[in-house]
């Protein structure tokens, strides 16, 4: 059986998943599971969100994460270059986890320049679908 496509998310960073190794970084101000109808249309399998981070600067925190998933995987030019193809050696949890580590730093970064909402938090809605298998969904506020 062929895994379901996957994807991950003021605004949203979603990362999305499509085919076993086909991954997507996307901003949005809409709810995230209207942008994946959209994005669904045409597609032979499902497309599921892994993780989504809302937060101030969303913006900035994907073209962050674009940046910094070029570098686990390569452009998938043959969709659009928004669609990544996982390298050898990386898995979906290194895209979710490069995600993270860049919205903390965007939050320190805009701390430190006084651009950051008094109460402005980071919340992960993180749907449980990794290579091993389904985890428990859970939404938490990144410490």
């Amino acid at each position: 059986m062929v895994p379901p496509r996957r994807a991950l998310g003021h605004g949203l960073s979603d990362l999305r998943r499509t085919a076993p190794a086909a991954v997507q970084d996307q901003f949005t101000q809409r709810k995230p599971t209207d942008r994946r109808k959209e994005l669904a249309r045409g597609l032979e399998k499902r497309l599921l969100i892994v993780q989504t981070i809302q937060m101030p600067h969303a913006h900035c925190l994907e073209s962050r994460c674009l940046k910094r998933v070029t570098r686990l995987a390569d452009r998938d030019f043959a969709k659009t270059s928004e669609w990544f193809v996982l390298g050898d050696g990386f898995t979906l949890d290194d895209v979710a986890q490069a995600m993270l580590d860049e919205a903390r730093r965007l939050r320190r970064e805009a701390r430190w320049k006084l651009a950051w909402p008094s109460h402005g938090r980071v919340a992960v809605f993180d749907s449980g679908w990794r290579k091993g298998g389904l985890r428990p969904s859970g939404k938490y506020n990144l410490a």
